[in-house]
């Protein structure tokens, strides 16, 4: 059943529309019977944002606004930036603000680099189409603070690479 995730994933990044939803419901058809819930989520929003891309946005919002009721923690920032984004689509700009907020806070605590940049990015695009230039400055502040904790996450992984290239020269491993 994984295997059927897995490549409805691939498929889903590469553009195979028909391909990835077959493969989404192969794969729910196993886990619904089995009632394993966090499976079904991160299916649902997977294929929410399929629906997303291809301008589905019912369903979209159907399947995001599910995966949201049932779904762990650790998909809802991307769950909730996804649901944002249908939002956005349809220019419900204080409905689509309200869940990118709700993301951006998520993925700050997490951290989940990907969605707290997109986040932002998202909502300084409501900030603008609801003439919000007063946000931006604490947008900045996001950014800069995100762009920190990447860069110092960097700095740490270099330094665990530094230690293994000495201890591979000094013939300790």
């Amino acid at each position: 059943a994984t295997g059927y995730q897995v490549q409805g994933v691939c498929y889903y990044r590469t553009d195979h529309t028909e391909r990835a939803l077959n493969a989404f419901q192969k794969a729910l058809d196993i886990f619904e019977p089995l009632g394993l819930k966090s499976w079904i989520a991160s299916i649902l929003s997977w294929r929410g944002a399929l629906f997303y891309n291809t301008k589905r946005n019912r369903e979209a919002e159907k399947d995001l606004t599910q995966a949201l009721s049932i779904g762990p923690q650790h998909i809802r920032a991307m769950t909730l930036n996804r649901l944002g984004r249908v939002y956005m689509q349809r220019e419900e700009w204080n409905t689509a603000q309200k869940c990118l907020e709700e993301s951006l806070t998520l993925a700050k605590d997490q951290p989940d680099y990907k969605y707290w940049l997109g986040s932002v990015a998202h909502l300084i695009s409501i900030a603008a189409k609801m003439d919000q230039a007063g946000r931006l400055e604490d947008f900045k502040e996001d950014l800069e603070k995100c762009v920190n904790k990447i860069e110092k996450r960097h700095t740490r992984l270099e330094g665990i690479a530094d230690l293994r290239d000495e201890s591979d020269r000094d013939g300790m491993r």
